[in-house]
C-alpha cells in the first residue's frame, strides 16, 4: 500500500472517530438535560398537586389529602419548621 494512502486513511479514520466521539457525547449531553427538565416538572407538579391536596388555611385539613389516590409514589411532607407530617 503506498505511503500516501496509509497517511490518507489514518487521517480519515482518527477524524471519523473525533467526530463520531464528539456527536455523542453532544447527544449525550442533549437528552440529558431533556430528561433532567422533565424530571424536575413532574416533581413540581407532583409536590403542587400535593400541595393543592392538603389546603392549610388556618388549620390543617388533611380530608382531600387522605383521600387522595394521585401523585407521586414516595414522598415527604415537611413543614417550614421542620416537623415531619407524612411520609
Amino acid at each position: 500500500m503506498p505511503r500516501n494512502l496509509r497517511l490518507f486513511l489514518r487521517t480519515a479514520a482518527f477524524l471519523f472517530a473525533v467526530l463520531f466521539t464528539t456527536g455523542t457525547i453532544a447527544q449525550y449531553l442533549f437528552l440529558r438535560s431533556k430528561l433532567n427538565g422533565e424530571s424536575e416538572s413532574y416533581l413540581r407538579n407532583g409536590a403542587q398537586e400535593l400541595r393543592g391536596q392538603i389546603a392549610f388555611a388556618d388549620m390543617w385539613d388533611l380530608r382531600g389529602y387522605r383521600r387522595w389516590a394521585g401523585g407521586p409514589a414516595h414522598y415527604l411532607v415537611i413543614v417550614k419548621n421542620g416537623t415531619l407530617v407524612d411520609t
